[in-house]
């Protein structure tokens, strides 16, 4: 969770964090979060911009990366944690994928059933995307080191809860690799 770009507001109680932001009047955007679960930007850009990303003509499947996102166009961006995925024709024996316009970014942190896990994006364009499951998408910024990827692994849990069409409750280890 990159709060910083967002906060404008900060204040501790014991180790446990409060975050708010303006958008429209003093909104909560998060209680009682560990202090493990802020961290600067790993950028320079302001909130406001898209990212420049320079990595897209390199990315391709089970590359780490950094994503802008935002939930409308007043908001800042957030950086979001992401893998690149195969696309859905691709033949992983032969893939081809990194060559491809369209570039597929899962967000592992998400149970497979979920439609916030896979999106579509162009990989030609350097400017943010609208997308149909909500929110606005920005730059990308490739994870170099294995050192960022266990950052962003160490903030999700490693068992999520899904809900079957019977609303009956399952747990399920996902592996963010």
């Amino acid at each position: 969770m990159n709060l910083s770009a967002l906060a404008k507001e900060f204040y501790f109680v014991k180790d446990l964090c409060y975050v708010r932001y303006q958008n429209g009047g003093w909104r909560c955007l998060g209680k009682n979060i560990e202090w493990d679960m802020v961290r600067a930007p790993s950028v320079d850009t302001p909130p406001y911009v898209v990212h420049l990303s320079h990595c897209l003509d390199t990315l391709k499947p089970e590359d780490h990366i950094e994503i802008q996102w935002r939930p409308n166009t007043q908001s800042p961006y957030d950086w979001w944690y992401a893998v690149i995925g195969h696309l859905d024709s691709c033949n992983k024996n032969c893939c081809q994928c990194e060559y491809n316009d369209t570039l597929i970014v899962e967000f592992r942190q998400y149970p497979e059933i979920s439609n916030m896990r896979r999106i579509k994006l162009c990989r030609k364009t350097n400017e943010e995307e609208g997308h149909r499951i909500g929110g606005y998408y920005g730059g990308i910024r490739k994870l170099q080191n294995h050192n960022e990827i266990e950052t962003w692994k160490k903030l999700f849990p490693l068992q999520i809860q899904v809900l079957t069409s019977k609303q009956s409750c399952y747990m399920h280890d996902y592996k963010l690799t």
